[in-house]
């Protein structure tokens, strides 16, 4: 790249031209034959294209990739063809020039020789692409699927290759205003696009079902692990996607078609999956937003809260993606029934070992401190399974030192006898962990000491705090537990604060109970 930045028109005369730039040729060639057995070919060939010299690109880089595209068929990251040209595009560092350049090469080539994998593969990508903010690329991408329209008229009829061309001439109608708004504003037209190609379409579940399908695809590195760029894509449309509204495509469908596998590839890969790439973040934040079971009943426009765009120059993390609120609009509304799968998900988050940290966040900040899943979904939960969640947020909290889980659990409209169900299997006399979750268990009781319910229930409380307190204070065989003895006397402390507060608050009460137990 260094050597070839020098090049310029003038040394087309050279003598030394021809064999020099064969030189380069037959070099980038070895190199990109490297690189497509590792995971990071979009992102050299976004480099290569980045070159500022016309004549290099023209006279070296661009031949050398056209060459080459056929060997792309077996990559390790899975893209083939065109297909890496058009990942190139959604790296984060890609040039507005190197973009360009590559999507012409990318619709040139499928002029030349159309292939209908080809075209499937980069309907994720380029749809993705629409939002990106500069209108020059967002026309090159118009462009190719001018080009995929043609697979309309293939020799090859079949459903998939009917829906890519329906899908291109809804994109690429020149006498359609869909084209014009893609033009002037993608990330605001993307959401209304997808709409018009699924309710336009004479079999619009085929439709929804493709979208969402290639979406997971998309992320998926050949099922192995996730695509930075793919992410990048996926996130784009899943999002466009959820503002299409429930009638188009409902929050059920994308988390059956694509929702469940992707939250399950990102447990699988626990801590690996960590990276700091916008795209992954975004993906993780999207597919996580659906576990808040909130449905979007009327479209909503795309530029309704911070918008994800492919941007150019260096990756920034930019603010979290938006959650809708529910509340006196009929724009919003939760999930009648909230799906087992999705309590699975949330419960083997935060019991997995290790525990998957940024994925663990994004649950809590995006569902379980929200008051939609908190009134809406968390309320409505069955007793054993409330039960489960503050289970495992408090042993987050206890056993392995997680503060946020111990704030969450705070905020859970937790019920006296669930508060009760907690205490039973403590043991604070033998072990640390125990102390510090009977601590959090106190807080609780003591941030809800007006509204505990009824006493009978307080009674069983209450008795289960003093059974606390007589086994710490008994307990002598001081071997059986490591560390600050002074742990011991702390939890004394609390329980004692508290019984007190409960008794203070309810004491007429507990008196009344008491009578009617011994009458």
């Amino acid at each position: 790249l260094y050597q070839m930045e020098f090049y310029k028109a003038s040394m087309k005369k050279k003598t030394s031209f021809v064999w020099e730039i064969e030189f380069f040729r037959r070099s980038i060639r070895d190199c990109l034959s490297v690189l497509a057995e590792g995971t990071n070919l979009d992102r050299y060939m976004s480099k290569l294209a980045s070159v500022t010299s016309v004549v290099a690109f023209e006279s070296i880089v661009k031949p050398s990739i056209s060459s080459q595209l056929e060997a792309f068929s077996n990559t390790s990251n899975g893209l083939a063809g065109i297909v890496v040209l058009v990942h190139s595009c959604l790296q984060s560092k890609a040039s507005k020039q190197s973009a360009l350049r590559l999507l012409d090469v990318a619709i040139e080539s499928f002029d030349t020789s159309p292939n209908v994998n080809d075209a499937i593969s980069c309907i994720i990508p380029t749809l993705s692409l629409l939002t990106h903010p500069e209108k020059d690329i967002r026309e090159s991408i118009i462009r190719l699927h001018d080009s995929f329209q043609s697979l309309g008229n293939n020799s090859r009829k079949d459903d998939t290759s009917e829906i890519v061309s329906h899908i291109s001439k809804n994109v690429a109608d020149k006498t359609s205003s869909m084209r014009s708004s893609l033009l002037m504003d993608g990330s605001n037209a993307l959401p209304h696009l997808l709409s018009q190609i699924i309710l336009a379409s004479d079999a619009p579940g085929s439709v929804r079902e493709f979208l969402i399908e290639k979406c997971k695809e998309c992320a998926l590195v050949g099922g192995a692990g996730f695509s930075i760029s793919g992410s990048r894509a996926a996130a784009v449309v899943l999002s466009a996607l959820e503002k299409c509204g429930e009638s188009v495509i409902s929050l059920q469908k994308r988390w059956d078609g694509a929702g469940k596998n992707l939250f399950e590839k990102f447990l699988s890969v626990g801590n690996d999956c960590e990276s700091d790439d916008i795209g992954l973040s975004k993906l993780r934040d999207c597919v996580v937003l659906m576990l808040k079971g909130v449905k979007v009943n009327q479209a909503q426009p795309g530029d309704s809260g911070p918008n994800i765009q492919i941007s150019i120059g260096p990756s920034q993390t930019g603010s979290r993606m938006r959650s809708y609120s529910v509340g006196a609009s009929d724009d919003f509304s939760v999930m009648d029934s909230y799906p087992d799968e999705m309590t699975k998900a949330i419960l083997d988050t935060f019991t997995m070992k290790p525990l998957p940290y940024k994925l663990s966040r994004s649950v809590i900040d995006l569902v379980l401190t929200r008051q939609s899943w908190i009134e809406g979904v968390f309320t409505k939960l069955d007793t054993k399974t409330r039960q489960s969640i503050a289970s495992a947020l408090l042993s987050l909290r206890a056993e392995q030192d997680h503060d946020f889980a111990g704030s969450t659990l705070f905020g859970l409209p937790l019920t006296t006898d669930e508060l009760t169900h907690l205490l039973k299997h403590l043991h604070p006399a033998k072990s640390e962990s125990d102390q510090v979750a009977v601590s959090v268990i106190t807080d609780c009781v003591r941030g809800r000491i007006d509204s505990l319910g009824k006493p009978s229930d307080i009674s069983k409380l209450s008795s289960k705090l003093f059974d606390q307190l007589v086994s710490l204070s008994t307990f002598d065989d001081f071997s059986a537990i490591s560390g600050d003895l002074g742990g011991r006397d702390y939890t004394r402390v609390i329980i004692l604060q508290t019984l007190y507060a409960i008794h203070d608050n309810y004491k007429a009460e507990l008196a009344r109970s008491l009578c009617e137990e011994e009458s």
